[in-house]
């Protein structure tokens, strides 16, 4: 499979996993009305919103499923999502919670056979930008229109899809690491001017981070609120005037996107230590 081919399948793959995740939603949704002892709201209404037949298509999974193993034939999903049955009739409300469930594991089953392809597909189009890098620049690529010169017939527009960076990177040079630091046999050797230490971090250092790693399943605090309150507090100023970042390069950073712009002239000290 080349390239192209490989990019449609896996966005295929993941809008069919859109589509199925909607109508698994949508069974768990009904089950749930089911259970409860009054229907909550408006259900014709929303069973009219969802099941009316001009947004069928856009919604509608594939009804007949045939993954590796052999998928039984899904029920036809807007019909059961509308089906209406008697409070009273238990029989009937049993059998439909039956084909609600076994739907959703239908469902289930085939979004697990779907993510396992797309990490098949994923795996395979990592490793080919790995082997081309140069692949990853037209994976989304931007229409730009360029006429050809008149005085050959009939002019016509070109459509160029390879993206263009900004001529205003052209003018800055390349990152030039130094030297790595010179290594002794038997000594281990230390890079300072990169801020490398030869001694261990502070064990209170140790203690705190080792603490925040019982915290890594909740996102940070992107505002910094705690050290914003703290330096604000130890320098008697508003927190509103307090701008925190990734050192002072992220900081000026901020300042540079917030106040200038294209042709805007920047004034800086050239980077040093």
């Amino acid at each position: 499979m080349d390239l192209k081919r490989l990019r449609i399948y896996r966005r295929t793959l993941l809008g069919e996993e859109l589509r199925a995740s909607y109508w698994r939603r949508l069974l768990q949704a009904r089950r749930d009305l089911l259970r409860a002892d009054s229907d909550p709201g408006d259900r014709q209404a929303l069973t009219d919103t969802l099941t009316e037949v001009r947004g069928t298509k856009g919604r509608q999974v594939i009804l007949t499923l045939h993954p590796d193993g052999g998928m039984p034939i899904l029920p036809h999903l807007p019909d059961l999502w509308a089906t209406v049955v008697d409070r009273g009739d238990d029989a009937t409300r049993a059998e439909l919670f039956g084909k609600l469930a076994s739907a959703e594991s239908v469902l289930s089953s085939y979004r697990e056979a779907l993510h396992r392809r797309l990490d098949r597909a994923t795996a395979e189009l990592v490793a080919r930008y790995h082997e081309d890098p140069s692949q990853c620049l037209v994976a989304l690529p931007v229409e730009r229109t360029a006429r050809r010169p008149q005085g050959a017939g009939v002019s016509t527009d070109q459509h160029d899809s390879t993206p263009r960076l900004r001529s205003a990177l052209d003018g800055i040079p390349s990152y030039k690491p130094g030297r790595p630091a010179t290594a002794q046999a038997g000594r281990p050797a230390y890079k300072l001017s990169s801020n490398e230490n030869p001694y261990p971090p502070l064990p209170s250092v140790l203690a705190t981070v080792r603490a925040e790693t019982e915290s890594f399943n909740r996102y940070p605090d992107m505002f910094a609120t705690g050290l914003t309150a703290a330096i604000a507090d130890r320098f008697d100023v508003p927190a509103s005037h307090v701008a925190t970042g990734t050192g002072s390069v992220g900081v000026l950073q901020q300042l540079v996107q917030a106040s200038a712009g294209e042709g805007d002239e920047v004034v800086y000290a050239w980077r040093s230590f």
